[in-house]
């Protein structure tokens, strides 16, 4: 019985912080900001870049309409797909966090 109670309190505690799309736009968005921030560092040999949060801005603008999620109650699956049948991005959203599981070829996977 304790077994089943536990499973029971697992299983609502995850669909409760089962990410939605606007949570996972959220995330994209810090992401491209970090990425776009870290290769403005690099290239200005360490000062800062303005343009990374315009990136970050445009990006969550972006996410809603080029991922495409499947929620599963207790973790959701979010994809994108290239033209011509290349698997594209896909992250697992589960406890309120995400994991990228596929990155394309062309970004150096």
């Amino acid at each position: 019985m304790k077994s089943l109670v536990f499973a029971l309190i697992a299983f609502g505690t995850l669909a409760l912080f089962n990410p939605d799309q606007a949570d996972f736009s959220s995330f994209i968005a810090e992401r491209a900001q970090t990425i776009a921030s870290d290769n403005a560092r690099e290239a200005s040999g360490g000062l800062l870049s303005a343009g990374s949060s315009v990136v970050g801005s445009l990006t969550q603008a972006l996410a809603s309409n080029l991922f495409e999620r499947k929620s599963y109650v207790v973790f959701s699956t979010y994809e994108q797909a290239f033209d011509g049948g290349q698997e594209g991005w896909k992250f697992l959203g589960m406890g309120g966090q995400f994991f990228e599981l596929n990155r394309p070829d062309t970004l150096g996977g």
